[in-house]
């Protein structure tokens, strides 16, 4: 029997055949839609739920093969299976190799038919808790690692990452402090097929060249002064997961020719030992630093880069998406209000859009901070207000009297934006300024109308 919630699409310009095909499915349970043409099924309302289409070969106008074309070509979820007159079986034989589930001869059988059919649904019905236990995984990891945002410039990450995940290829993920680097390298991690092997997150910049080489491959007993038991390295600690080689640009050259030698022998050697040991493991890196000109300067080895580059994620700076701030705010006062047990906080229109305005030199790392801190003021219930004036930068703590004229001017076109709902005319008329020159500096500021509709 079928299941109710299957919809059939029977596609047929013979009108005995079809309706044949579509009493009998309908007294097995399903949904069935007739149509006499391929066009017509295509231009249904209800494409997108057919949960199977049953499709005649040979059709005046769009034929079976290429309405088969079109349900691929729309990236349609319901599998194809064609109706064939007796002796064209080759066709049908074509058309299973260019993606047709299976095919019917005509005249039919009853029970044979049935059977293919539900195949066919069954097929539909497992790719499509599939596609769901897919995505509730990929939004519980973006959830569980705090990666917010909808954004075009977001979409693209979370794509890029859901696309390399699959994979066992080395990442090499780029972007500006603070902006969400090892966010991603979890996310990778944790969508991959790894994901049950440990994620080991090294960072580069906080180990001097005399530690990394024991910090990274291990160490035999006696190896230095105080080894005094082996001990393995984080190479070796990842087996079977994933390592992640933050600010790899800080890397020394030593440490760059070693890094470079576990990857291609896919083993290391530990400090004072002879013994190779293979290693199983994923490597992520990340660079705040343009590595393509360190390679040219020949401060960063091009070998390594280009086995560190074979794909790559770039991680846009927050004032380039400043739509995704709400978001993120709301994220951060959630998970601020869990971990210390605070009453629900709301943040008035007045201090998002301050908190939208502003550049975020420190990028999301600090927003959050920022936030955080607002939160854990006394007896707070709303975030009524906030003075970017009193923001203490990550990358600088004394603004230039330029920096907050910008932040300003930044701050009175996000106002005009949200007031006017986007329309450029209209905030330039309140700015007082041209809609040339207001589309200016929102080009200048990362402003996007679409941000404020």
């Amino acid at each position: 029997m079928g299941d109710k919630r299957s919809l059939v699409f029977v596609i047929d310009d013979d009108g005995a055949v079809r309706k044949s095909l579509a009493q009998m499915l309908s007294l097995n349970g399903y949904e069935v839609m007739e149509f006499d043409g391929a066009q017509a099924a295509l231009a249904s309302p209800r494409l997108n739920e057919a949960t199977c289409f049953v499709s005649d070969v040979l059709m005046p106008g769009m034929s079976g093969l290429d309405f088969l074309g079109e349900v691929s070509a729309r990236n349609l979820a319901g599998p194809v299976v064609l109706v064939t007159a007796h002796g064209d079986v080759p066709t049908a034989v074509f058309a299973m190799k260019k993606g047709a589930y299976d095919f019917i001869e005509k005249p039919f059988e009853r029970d044979t038919a049935l059977a293919i059919i539900a195949r066919a649904v069954e097929k539909a019905e497992l790719l499509r808790q599939t596609r769901e236990l897919k995505s509730q995984i990929t939004s519980t990891a973006y959830e569980s690692v705090g990666l917010a945002g909808r954004s075009r410039a977001i979409r693209e990450v979370k794509d890029k990452i859901e696309r390399y995940a699959a994979t066992d290829l080395s990442v090499l993920i780029t972007g500006e402090t603070g902006a969400g680097k090892e966010l991603v390298a979890r996310l990778l991690h944790q969508l991959s097929t790894r994901a049950k092997g440990r994620f080991v997150a090294v960072n580069l910049a906080a180990l001097p060249e005399s530690l990394a080489m024991g910090e990274l491959f291990g160490a035999e007993k006696g190896a230095y002064t105080g080894a005094a038991a082996s001990r393995e390295g984080k190479f070796e600690y990842a087996s079977g997961g994933t390592i992640f080689l933050d600010e790899v640009n800080s890397a020394s050259m030593a440490v760059q020719a070693a890094i470079l030698r576990s990857v291609e022998e896919k083993t290391i050697t530990r400090l004072g030992g002879n013994k190779s040991i293979a290693v199983d493991i994923r490597i992520l890196a990340a660079s705040n630093t343009d590595l393509f000109a360190l390679a040219r300067d020949g401060t960063f080895r091009a070998d390594l880069l280009h086995r560190l580059n074979m794909v790559s994620i770039q991680i846009p700076p927050l004032r380039e998406h400043p739509e995704d701030i709400p978001e993120l705010v709301m994220n951060f006062l959630v998970e601020t209000r869990r971990l210390y047990h605070l009453p629900e906080i709301t943040v008035s229109s007045k201090a998002m859009t301050k908190l939208q305005a502003y550049p975020w030199p420190g990028n999301v790392r600090e927003l959050k901070n920022t936030i955080v801190g607002l939160a854990l003021a006394p007896d707070i219930k709303e975030i009524t207000d906030w003075n970017p004036d009193t923001q203490q930068s990550e990358p600088g703590n004394d603004a230039k009297l330029r920096d907050k004229v910008s932040l300003a001017e930044k701050e009175h076109i996000v106002h005009a934006l949200a007031s006017c709902g986007g329309n450029l005319k209209q905030a330039a008329r309140m700015l007082n300024i041209s809609p040339k020159s207001l589309f200016n500096k929102m080009k200048k500021y990362g402003l996007k109308k679409e941000s404020y509709k």
